[in-house]
């Protein structure tokens, strides 16, 4: 079994001095009280998770944790874990109460304290278009595009690894998005990381020469989609939407015959939608879920880059460019516009690129 090293937050881990729980199913809602988060923001603690089950990139049942500090003082003793303690109200996309040992992880956040702090349903999915709203506490994602990915510059187009701090890219709207930042990592595919395997898009899958060429994305990355079905499901002209969400549409599927894969992120001065082989995909947002996977070394790069990062969160750097939606959402708009369709359903002129 495998051992996993995940890097957080002093204030997205604390303890808490009691539990209690009321209701059943749907109803349920856990509190706890006397919460109180491990340290600031700016100090790093190591949470090891032990016996975890080859293919598994979440937290189970059966899984051992430990808690360190900056220093490798254990602050957390070897524990078990249970996130489906309390009819599964011990764990969502964002949070896991470690019930043996009165501690608890909160990607969105645990108060300074003490305090009391209540989880019930609405916590299960993380904040809209953030993680996989599966409810359960993955270890990591974040978005990014595949090597070789033609990106849409002011100078024409250009591999994704090919740019640099200071080049310009063209922008849903016509703004020339200032690149500031370029992160790149490779993968090896395997059941560990099954999680992590590409979601590839065909050439003209999406629209007339839509994408230009096969266009390879990690599964979070967030593409624009458009339309009157867009509308009628989220109020939005256009929303942003996880590519694994999307994989129903003809022409779209998890590539699962790779061995290694090399990610590149793009962070502009602000979040915006690039032209990914001509289709609208979005640049790196740093949220929640994107940060907590960077590691303490890209998460530094980034704080310095954005003032403000550390402290305030995502909200220090830019608003979405579009509304985010959900992996289950975007499940639901793509079997909507199959019932909607025609006969011979032309699906994908609902994902055409909106007027530059």
């Amino acid at each position: 079994m495998a051992t996993v090293t995940l890097t957080l937050r002093g204030d997205q881990l604390g303890t808490y001095s009691s539990l209690s729980a009321n209701g059943n199913n749907a109803g349920r809602k856990v509190n706890l009280t006397d919460v109180e988060a491990l340290g600031a923001s700016s100090k790093i603690f190591t949470v090891v998770v032990e016996q975890v089950n080859s293919g598994v990139t979440e937290f189970q049942n059966g899984q051992f944790v430990t808690i360190l500090d900056s220093s490798g003082n254990v602050v957390m003793l070897r524990t078990s874990i249970n996130p489906d303690a309390e009819q599964g109200m011990a764990a969502g996309d964002e949070h896991l109460i470690i019930v043996n040992s009165n501690f608890i992880i909160d990607l969105g956040g645990v108060p300074v304290g003490p305090a009391s702090v209540r989880y019930d349903r609405d916590d299960q999915a993380a904040v809209a278009g953030e993680g996989d709203d599966d409810g359960e506490l993955d270890f990591s994602e974040f978005p990014c595009f595949g090597l070789g990915t033609l990106i849409e510059a002011a100078t024409g187009q250009v591999p994704v690894e090919n740019l640099c701090p200071g080049d310009f890219v063209k922008t849903v709207g016509g703004y020339l998005g200032r690149v500031i930042w370029v992160g790149r990592r490779e993968i090896a595919l395997n059941a560990e990381t099954n999680k992590q395997r590409p979601i590839l898009c065909r050439k003209g899958s999406l629209g007339v020469d839509i994408p230009r060429r096969d266009l390879i994305l990690s599964p979070q990355h967030r593409l624009c989609v458009g339309g009157a079905v867009v509308k009628d499901l989220f109020g939005d002209e256009r929303v942003l939407a996880p590519a694994k969400g999307l994989t129903a549409l003809r022409g779209g599927r998890w590539m699962k015959g790779k061995k290694t894969i090399t990610y590149v992120s793009i962070l502009l001065d602000t979040h915006a939608v690039m032209y990914a082989e001509g289709v609208p995909a979005e640049s790196l947002y740093p949220g929640k879920q994107a940060l907590k996977t960077l590691g303490p070394v890209l998460r530094e790069e980034l704080y310095a880059l954005i003032p403000n990062l550390k402290e305030q969160g995502v909200e220090a750097y830019a608003p979405p460019a579009l509304p985010l939606i959900t992996v289950r959402s975007a499940a639901k708009l793509v079997r909507r516009l199959a019932q909607s369709a025609a006969p011979q359903p032309d699906v994908e002129q609902n994902f055409a690129i909106q007027s530059r």
